[in-house]
């Protein structure tokens, strides 16, 4: 699961909302959040919006609890 879509599910069941409840507030379908929440499509800036603005929750409140992993190799140069 993406770290976005589990902050969301969170704050859905923090707010009590079901997910035809948080498509009225959003105003996305309820086959969209559901493809969101079950990793089968991604969400864009415009949908974090509406997403943070129908939780009550400031848009990065999705993005700081991102951790970035970088994994960095050192090859050496055969010379």
């Amino acid at each position: 699961m993406f770290p976005i879509v589990k902050i969301q599910i969170d704050f859905r069941h923090q707010k009590d909302l079901t997910v035809a409840e948080l498509a009225k507030l959003t105003g996305l379908s309820i086959g969209m959040l559901s493809k969101i929440e079950t990793g089968n499509t991604f969400s864009f800036l415009t949908t974090l919006q509406a997403l943070a603005k129908a939780l009550s929750v400031p848009l990065t409140t999705f993005l700081r609890r991102i951790e970035e992993t970088r994994v960095a190799v050192h090859t050496p140069i055969k010379r």
